[in-house]
């Protein structure tokens, strides 16, 4: 069984890793999110868009993690709050 405790730097280095993976996965959806007007068949570049995301980003932290399962949840974590933060300043952003 491994430990979730990681040394400093590896911590820092995986949390950096989780922010930029989600700002790139962020940026992707915002660009299919203005892509979509210009498509005729909506629902399937939805669906081929979500699924391409969504491997390149489990890909990538399967890549960066090293199969790790410490740095697996570390990644992970950074990405959630990663989201919810720029998600949090979207929608205040929008209200003023």
């Amino acid at each position: 069984m491994t430990s979730l405790i990681l040394p400093w730097s590896q911590l820092c280095v995986c949390l950096l890793e989780g922010v930029i993976l989600s700002l790139v996965y962020l940026a992707l959806l915002w660009g299919t999110v203005r892509a979509l007007p210009h498509v005729h068949y909506k629902a399937l570049f939805l669906l081929c868009s979500t699924i391409i995301r969504l491997v390149l980003l489990f890909t990538a932290v399967l890549m960066l993690s090293q199969r790790n399962p410490a740095k697996i949840i570390w990644i992970i974590t950074s990405l959630v709050i990663t989201r919810l933060i720029t998600v949090g300043l979207v929608k205040t952003r929008r209200k003023a």
